[in-house]
């Protein structure tokens, strides 16, 4: 097995769920993530939910990782996510995030500032 790279916090307030990502991901990081990402997503399925996730301490892995970010997208909606805002201040990333987020018809929102990306996640919450 390879070696795991990349990690994430993953903590529930209230219906939003707060992913921190850190590191540098590579597939292993990745599958990891999103399974913790899951799993604490676990308690809110029931219920409409949102998500915010912080890029700023991160660094996307290689296209084997870009491929799960469509899944994983598939995988909220079809469990009751409505709208998705992310933190970021590398432009690639945004890009890349905002295209794999794109076809999934997801609402997305892209911020530089964690207060922002809650507030604007909130008032589309359901």
């Amino acid at each position: 097995m390879a070696e795991i790279h990349g990690d994430v916090t993953v903590n529930a307030e209230g219906r939003l769920l707060l992913v921190v990502a850190h590191g540098a991901f590579n597939l292993e990081g990745t599958l990891r993530a999103y399974a913790a990402i899951e799993a604490a997503a676990a308690p809110l399925l029931a219920a409409p939910w949102v998500k915010v996730t912080d890029f700023r301490d991160c660094m996307l892995g290689g296209p084997e990782c870009l491929e799960l970010i469509s899944r994983h997208n598939q995988w909220c909606i079809t469990h009751n996510c409505q709208a998705m805002a992310l933190v970021v201040e590398n432009a690639v990333v945004r890009d890349i995030y905002r295209a794999r987020t794109a076809a999934s018809g997801l609402p997305l929102t892209i911020h530089t500032s964690l207060d922002e990306a809650r507030q604007q996640v909130l008032t589309l919450l359901l």
